[in-house]
């Protein structure tokens, strides 16, 4: 069953799509686009003309991560459905010494869909029962919903016979778990756990990246799309080197990775000296250097903590 993560210059938010019924209708105020599938390929038509990877089309074959574009609309497409680990929490699941490991993060504000995000993503797994380790040392804030949320995974968990660990509390968090009186129910780890760290260390973008040069920083949330043109108020970043297009680039962070897609520039995009191909989802990684127009750079970072 696919999906699609839809994103747009006016709201650069994914919407994600999942669905199971073909073909599938798609409008977009006055564009149609209509996916099907036929001898286990899958087709997209529309009533205007669309971008598929670099081609233009009215139909065309389409396969994962090919990147349909119209307008303003950026579409991802996925030829299964959307990660059920794709949540602003999810870290990572790893088998270490037979054991089955998730390992998530609260953010600053927690709420009550922080920890039903968590039991959906252990809730698809089938290896064994899992060992979750939460770690806690950017919350800040909780709400009675939030605790309450946390205490039924608590509990959830103690019922199956299943380990909960809370990682690196921050003392606002501690402060929660005794209001609620549940301190005493859980395992807190209040000493950095050396593999813990690794883990979180090599997700760099799980919570959002950052990109920066000389003179200015730009952090990328979640599940979002930021536009760079010249001079151009519509634009998240708007620059004045004259070899930038009025809309040049666009980056794209979905699934705790990074992308970089050239919209047409009259002067290309270049990663680490490479000319990308428009139109095309381009990965990134840590410390890539991504270049708009003759002179533009920007340095891809980690980011901060914050949620996206």
């Amino acid at each position: 069953m696919p999906s699609l993560k839809i994103f747009s210059l006016r709201s650069p938010k994914a919407e994600r799509v999942n669905f199971s019924i073909m073909p599938h209708e798609l409008s977009f105020e006055n564009t149609v686009l209509e996916i099907d599938s036929e001898n286990q390929e899958y087709l997209i038509s529309a009533n205007a003309e669309l971008m598929v990877n670099v081609r233009k089309c009215f139909f065309s074959q389409i396969k994962t991560h090919d990147l349909i574009f119209f307008r303003d609309t950026f579409i991802v497409f996925n030829e299964a459905l959307s990660n059920p680990h794709d949540t602003d929490v999810f870290i990572g699941h790893f088998n270490e010494n037979q054991e089955n490991l998730f390992v998530f993060k609260l953010p600053e504000k927690v709420s009550d869909q922080s920890f039903e995000d968590i039991r959906k993503s252990i809730g698809h797994d089938h290896q064994g029962p899992p060992k979750l380790y939460i770690d806690c040392q950017s919350v800040l804030y909780m709400d009675s919903k939030a605790i309450n949320g946390m205490m039924a995974l608590i509990q959830d968990m103690k019922n199956e016979k299943n380990e909960i660990c809370f990682y690196a509390p921050s003392y606002k968090f501690r402060t929660y778990l005794e209001l609620a009186n549940i301190d005493r129910l859980v395992p807190l780890k209040t000493k950095s756990d050396a593999w813990v760290d690794h883990l979180i260390r090599e997700k760099p973008m799980g919570q959002g990246c950052k990109i920066a040069n000389d003179s200015e920083e730009h952090h990328i949330g979640r599940e979002r799309l930021i536009s760079i043109g010249r001079q151009n108020s519509k634009c998240d970043i708007s620059l004045s080197d004259p070899s930038v297009s009025r809309v040049h680039a666009v980056m794209i962070h979905m699934n705790g990775e990074l992308y970089v897609v050239d919209c047409g520039s009259t002067n290309f995009s270049y990663v680490n000296h490479r000319k990308i191909m428009p139109y095309c989802l381009n990965p990134l990684k840590i410390n890539d250097i991504v270049v708009f127009g003759h002179d533009t750079y920007f340095k891809i970072r980690p980011g901060d903590q914050s949620p996206g």
